[in-house]
């Protein structure tokens, strides 16, 4: 059984992000053009149950939407370039998406060994049945097209317990190992992590708040509320509230593998990398929610972004600022 418990995980991409960024690059070199402007309620968040539904988490939500073309010009690309001298990226609007998406990536390890073979191929751009992959803390909702007959086969030869019915879902359980996977043709939900006693309450949690049985978190907490408005599109996308009450300088990664110094005070943040490969350029945007406008320090955040980016603007609407930053090319990849 492979070893996945998820903080550890998450801590780790921390100080493995710096090596593995130098071969991720070259990600402007392609990818979608996706240029959707921030704003409104984005339909994803209707995966996201309480975090008192998420074993094991003690304060804090992770959230991530990634786009699967824009991944798999990312593994090539990391593939491509993993031996040249391209320096990595260090803005942190640039760094902290691709930062979360190498946790994702480590997360997505067990995969696998939970006969999600499937899954991990759709990560590769020559077989891809996923569409969207989604980070609900630590555990992957995967939306797409999938064959339940042969993954209810890989199940019963992997001894899985017989599925009990979660709403439209298959919900698996594994008896000897702490791995539960629901499924259905277009969604498939994946949780598994050492540190947990009931990886299928978890995964339920997840189904639940999607048919809206139980209480997702933006209906119970006005600070995730703003936080998933505040930035909605892009490849590459993800939002955190932090473990304490605000993001605290002295914690530089917040145990995330991302760099929140500038965004120290704050109660929520959001970040969105889109790539458009015909003009070689990438917009990154960030939404920062401070408890009240007296928190705001836009000095602290125009000196800690945006230094590599052609374009740069910030606007602040009391306690929120909204960050967009255009990138080129050679903005990134030095």
């Amino acid at each position: 059984m492979v070893n996945t418990n998820r903080r550890t995980v998450l801590k780790t991409v921390g100080a493995s992000s710096a090596a593995l960024l130098s071969g991720c690059s070259g990600v402007l070199d392609g990818g979608s053009d996706d240029d959707s402007s921030s704003g409104g309620a984005p339909d994803y968040r209707d995966w996201f149950p309480t975090a008192s539904k998420l074993e094991g988490e003690s304060g804090g939500y992770l959230y991530g939407v990634f786009d699967m073309s824009a991944l798999a010009e990312l593994e090539d690309d990391s593939e491509d370039q993993s031996d040249s001298d391209s320096s990595q990226p260090t803005d942190p609007l640039v760094a902290n998406p691709l930062g979360i998406y190498l946790a994702a990536a480590f997360l997505s390890l067990s995969y696998s060994q939970m006969g999600l073979t499937s899954v991990m191929e759709g990560i590769d751009k020559s077989s891809n049945p996923i569409d969207r992959w989604i980070l609900v803390g630590g555990y992957s909702v995967f939306e797409g097209s999938f064959d339940t007959e042969k993954l209810e086969s890989n199940f019963d030869q992997m001894g899985y317990d017989d599925p009990s019915e979660v709403g439209d879902f298959s919900l698996y359980e594994h008896p000897d190992n702490p791995y539960a996977v629901g499924i259905r043709s277009d969604t498939i939900v994946a949780v598994s992590g050492n540190d947990l006693e009931d990886p299928g309450s978890v995964a339920t949690a997840i189904i639940d708040a999607e048919r809206g049985e139980v209480t997702r978190e933006h209906e119970d907490n006005d600070t995730f509320d703003k936080v998933t408005k505040a930035v909605t599109d892009g490849d590459l996308l993800y939002g955190v509230l932090p473990e304490s009450e605000t993001f605290e300088s002295e914690s530089g990664s917040d145990d995330l593998g991302v760099n929140v110094r500038p965004f120290t005070n704050a109660v929520g943040l959001s970040q969105s990398l889109a790539i458009d490969s015909d003009a070689s350029e990438a917009t990154a945007r960030a939404g920062v929610v401070y408890d009240s406008e007296d928190d705001v320090d836009t000095d602290k955040l125009e000196s800690g972004l945006g230094a590599e980016a052609s374009e740069f603007d910030l606007q602040q609407d009391g306690s929120e600022v909204s960050i967009e930053a255009t990138y080129e090319e050679d903005d990134v990849s030095g």
